[in-house]
């Protein structure tokens, strides 16, 4: 199936709407050149908000900050994968990262969530198996029978 996907601001969209990747709230090249405005320039908050199409609160918020730091979402512990994620980490490369296998042995282990929660916290480990592959490191995956 082929998705449409879209450039909305700094976020990847799909035709359905979910974002693809976390977009960075202000890039790096951006915040140096709020504090570039600043300094140099000696622009007004409100001048760098409308150069740069930022809101004004987000250019105070970088004035701020002595370093560019990306932004990282607060890992949740309120979720109901939250007591199964090491779990779920560890079995993932094991049964090579199927979402399938992994929700119907949590099934069996008192999982009450559903499949496409699974499926949305293997994605990322899947890609970043991928991307280690890809770059040529060599994943250990033991021998578990089922």
């Amino acid at each position: 199936m082929e998705e449409a996907i879209v450039e909305v601001g700094h976020a990847t969209m799909v035709r359905e709407g979910w974002s693809l990747e976390e977009g960075c709230m202000v890039q790096e090249d951006r915040w140096r050149e709020v504090h570039r405005l600043y300094r140099e320039e000696r622009a007004a908050i409100a001048e760098i908000a409308r150069r740069l199409d930022l809101d004004r609160k987000t250019v105070r918020r970088c004035l701020r900050q002595e370093r560019w730091q990306s932004y990282s979402r607060p890992v949740r512990t309120d979720t109901l994968l939250a007591e199964h994620a090491e779990y779920l980490k560890e079995r993932a490369p094991q049964v090579c990262y199927s979402a399938q296998v992994l929700f119907q042995e949590l099934r069996r282990h008192g999982y009450r969530g559903g499949y496409d929660t699974v499926r949305r916290f293997v994605q990322p480990l899947r890609a970043a198996a991928r991307e280690m592959r890809l770059r040529g490191a060599v994943l250990f995956r033991p021998f578990a029978p089922l």
